[in-house]
């Protein structure tokens, strides 16, 4: 099986030059420098040029994989990759498990990172956890608060953190190289692989590490996991084992799908 993950445009041409249909492909989207109004536009054609490709597609919420930020991708599965060894009959494409719910809480810490603003717990209002972006104005400066989804339009944005040494204050900061790694769902590991003078909030974050306009390691994994389990790692298996995915095109494209 053939794994491809890049833009739309290098997605296209690989596919369309592979002498093998069985593949499953990925497109990043550039999160950063694209308004959320034109990021689903975009990402509208993308699920349009996957199914010219022949493939199956599949839209998928980094929020329904275990992660904690507004991101969206598609996915394109051949149908070669589909199609039970069995029967013959094609699968439905895999589909998000939505069994484990996370907010950007869960990913910030209380350590001592740069700061310039704080504010007493006591004047912020509790708010329920919701499946989007949840915004906290102080002055003139607005943090992401973690009872929501971190923006992925904005991976600049301040965050609205607790703070170890001031127990009853919130901080208003961006977030840490260590945090944002692991937002993103990558290894531990990991952590000491981006340098802190290029990549973090001692330099605003001026550059971005790549891996923000990909989906993360989890969603890969979780898919894949699905489609080997259903397989038997290549092999048929009972129809138990399928995933399916019975959302329409239409309703995937809702906003709330691709940003807070």
């Amino acid at each position: 099986v053939v794994f491809l993950s890049g833009s739309i445009e290098m997605v296209t041409s690989v596919v369309r030059a592979l002498p093998a249909r069985r593949l499953i492909a990925s497109v990043d989207n550039g999160f950063d420098v694209t308004k959320p109004s034109k990021l689903k536009k975009i990402m509208r054609r993308q699920w349009t040029d996957l199914d010219e490709l022949g493939l199956r597609v599949l839209q998928a919420r980094d929020a329904d994989f275990g992660g904690a930020t507004t991101a969206s991708f598609m996915f394109g599965f051949s149908r070669e990759v589909l199609v039970d060894g069995r029967s013959g009959s094609e699968r439905p494409v895999p589909s998000p498990p939505r069994n484990v719910r996370r907010q950007l809480r869960h990913y910030v810490e209380g350590g001592d990172e740069p700061f310039a603003v704080s504010v007493g717990k006591s004047d912020v209002a509790a708010v329920d956890c919701v499946d989007r972006a949840v915004w906290f104005t102080h002055g003139s400066r607005e943090a992401v608060r973690g009872e929501g989804l971190f923006p992925s339009h904005r991976p600049r944005a301040l965050v609205l953190a607790p703070i170890y040494k001031w127990p009853s204050r919130f901080v208003l900061r961006q977030l840490a190289l260590k945090e944002f790694v692991h937002l993103y769902q990558l290894p531990s590991t990991m952590d000491s692989a981006f340098d802190p003078k290029v990549y973090g909030p001692l330099c605003n974050w001026r550059v971005l590490p790549p891996f923000v306009n990909s989906p993360t390691p989890v969603m890969y994994a979780s898919l894949i996991r699905q489609l080997w389990g259903s397989f038997g790692g290549g092999e048929p298996s009972d129809d138990s084992s399928a995933a399916g995915n019975d959302d329409r095109a239409e309703e995937r494209m809702s906003e709330g799908d691709v940003v807070a």
